[in-house]
């Protein structure tokens, strides 16, 4: 407890601002980035590179790139992590660098875990990367912007061998606003309600002993409005593969692929496709994903989710 009013000391402490999030289509490979809390949630040292192309063949779309790594310390109640990833989207570019320290209490059956990320986001906007029609406007006629800034997030997460549920706030920057296709004079500050935060839940059932099904909620809001919801279905044959399906609340549908290549290595891909009105300009979205976990003392995926 004293370490959660910890946390939230420190983030009631600075101005907020609402940032460019990381999308991902595969939370449980993925998961670091979205609630610091997952730092040592298995006994390994676990690292993860993805890499992700939203909506392929419309110019400027967005394009992530993500290493994330955690592992518990040789206090099993602490873990450390780390996040690295790039963003770029239209003539901006966003790059963040985060350490997470993470503290895990065992409850009952489970464990809660509570995470503080802090670090640097830098951000940049090139206007010379953009066609301007007006040539008188203003705006966009000037040199390219530049913004660097401390930035922390904090994170929440309970794990039962059966389920698992979340709620994290990871980006909470300090600028004077959110917005950099505007001046500096134009920024305007936002507030608690802007910032975006994660709900997740997640629900195992074993079939037989080869077989396991999982069934994962993700939701994307803010203090005042719901943004989007994924419900994803996967099915796992023993730690060789595993498929599933989604829904997204934005008219998207999800499918995904994991393969173990051996007991430390696997590959995991996910293809979204759009149902919107853009749908024929839009070759949909895909995230490619390798995981690493240099196990310590056990099988690490027998009592696990992620």
């Amino acid at each position: 407890m004293r370490v959660l009013i910890f946390i939230l000391a420190i983030c009631s402490g600075m101005s907020v601002m609402g940032q460019h999030s990381l999308i991902t289509s595969q939370y449980l490979q993925n998961a670091l980035p979205l609630n610091p809390a997952v730092a040592g949630n298995v006994d390994a040292l676990a690292a993860t590179l993805a890499y992700r192309n939203e909506w392929i063949n419309m110019p400027g779309a967005p394009v992530s790139m993500v290493f994330s790594g955690h592992s518990p310390l040789k206090n099993q109640r602490l873990a450390m992590g780390l996040n690295v990833w790039q963003d770029s989207y239209g003539p901006a570019v966003s790059r963040v660098a985060k350490g997470i320290i993470a503290t895990r209490h065992r409850l009952s059956q489970g464990h809660l875990s509570v995470a503080l990320s802090i670090g640097f986001r830098n951000q940049n906007v090139n206007y010379e990367d953009l066609v301007i029609l007006d040539e008188n406007d203003q705006i966009l006629n000037r040199p390219g912007l530049n913004s660097t800034h401390l930035e922390s997030g904090f994170g929440i997460l309970y794990e039962h061998p059966r389920f698992f549920m979340g709620i994290s706030v990871p980006n909470i920057g300090r600028q004077p606003g959110s917005n950099l296709l505007l001046s500096n004079s134009e920024h305007t500050a936002n507030t608690w309600k802007d910032l975006p935060m994660y709900s997740t839940f997640g629900y195992r059932a074993k079939l037989n002993d080869d077989l396991s099904i999982r069934a994962i909620y993700m939701g994307t809001f803010t203090a005042d409005r719901y943004v989007k919801m994924d419900l994803t279905a996967l099915a796992r044959y023993k730690e060789l593969i595993e498929i599933g399906m989604g829904v997204r609340t934005d008219k998207g549908l999800i499918s995904t692929f994991r393969f173990w290549i051996n007991q430390q290595f696997s590959i995991a891909y996910s293809y979204d496709m759009w149902m919107t009105s853009i749908t024929h300009n839009n070759g949909g979205s895909h995230e490619w994903i390798l995981r690493y976990s240099l196990n310590y003392k056990e099988d690490i995926a027998s009592p696990h989710l992620f």
